[in-house]
């Protein structure tokens, strides 16, 4: 592809510290605001705004794909090839943080009503809805969204930290 051509012909990428270096420059690209990598590349008159995680990913495998390319410690400056993982639009949604007003400090923990068992997990992977059952201790639910998780999505799960 040319726009993977323009890219390599533009940057350098170390793929130990997951660096892009201007090749004109000789600067390394540092993150925005959002704290992502961004780069621009002019091709046929016209800039293209492009996160360089997705071209990083793209030249490394020397082909485009359908699915989104996400970080897998959730660092965004985080280019490392081995930290960039490909994955449906399902299993992104299931990588993002829990809900800032939660009650619940887990991914997929929620409050309910009950007084004996007061943890519930809910949580949906590829269009299909879980429900594990209700839990008298927010930790134990943790986990066992944990273990369901990891077997649905294996590497691409992000677990809950649950401490002991």
């Amino acid at each position: 592809n040319i726009l993977i051509a323009k890219f390599k012909e533009k940057y350098s990428y170390n793929s130990k510290n997951g660096n892009l270096t201007n090749r004109k420059t000789g600067k390394v690209v540092p993150p925005g605001i959002a704290k992502y990598v961004k780069i621009v590349i002019f091709f046929q008159g016209k800039a293209y705004d492009l996160w360089a995680h997705r071209m990083i990913w793209y030249a490394w495998h020397n082909e485009f794909t359908t699915l989104n390319i996400t970080h897998k410690n959730g660092n965004r400056a985080d280019n490392r090839i081995n930290n960039l993982i490909a994955v449906s639009i399902s299993e992104l949604h299931a990588r993002f943080s829990k809900r800032p007003n939660a009650r619940s400090k887990y991914r997929g923990v929620q409050c309910t009503r009950s007084k004996d068992k007061p943890w519930t997990v809910r949580f949906k992977v590829h269009g299909k809805q879980y429900y594990l059952g209700y839990f008298s201790d927010e930790k134990d639910a943790a986990k066992a969204y944990n273990k369901k998780i990891k077997e649905l999505m294996g590497i691409k799960a992000k677990l809950n930290k649950v401490e002991k």
